[in-house]
């Protein structure tokens, strides 16, 4: 952009210039790939460099990724004072913008939350082997009984050991 009453104001256009010379790069590429670093545009409304000859491709390349690394600088001076200002403005594009300290607090929930987590997941492990401990215990309570003498009594044994032997871990 040689034109300075061209030049981006806002942080959005300054954004918006960013995308722009990345696709004038990504064309100059394309057409690269296809003809070579040495070639040239042969048509008559070719690329002109500052002596006036046609402008190879690699030249071409180059003069597109300083225009692309000119408009990151510009836009991130740009964004840069936005975030360092108390009330930046913001541009709704469906982005949520988050600032430092919002950040800093999420980050603090989310590691309360893992240790929350993890917690649980302790005493989840606890309660599972006590409780399997207490199951087998049963068990062993059960099998040392030895046969029962009526079918209700024998039922009941039959629907406690299918009972505690659904229970994950316990020993069959």
């Amino acid at each position: 952009m040689s034109n300075p009453k061209y030049e981006p104001k806002t942080t959005t256009e300054k954004l918006g210039w960013v995308i722009e010379e990345c696709g004038e790069l990504q064309a100059s590429i394309g057409k690269t790939l296809r003809h070579g670093l040495d070639s040239c545009d042969p048509t008559d409304g070719a690329r002109r460099n500052a002596s006036g000859e046609r402008e190879r491709n690699v030249d071409w390349i180059l003069r597109e990724m300083a225009d692309v690394e000119k408009a990151i600088a510009l836009a991130r001076s740009a964004i840069i004072r936005d975030a360092e200002e108390s009330n930046p403005p913001r541009v709704d594009v469906g982005v949520h913008f988050v600032t430092r300290a919002e950040w800093g607090r999420v980050a603090n929930e989310r590691d309360q939350f893992a240790k929350e987590r993890d917690q649980l997941l302790c005493d989840r492990d606890v309660l599972r082997s006590g409780m399997k401990q207490t199951l087998n215990g049963v068990l062993d309570a059960v099998g040392m009984l030895g046969e029962w003498t009526t079918p209700t009594q024998h039922a009941a044994v039959a629907h406690l050991r299918a009972l505690l032997l659904g229970y994950e871990g316990v020993a069959k």
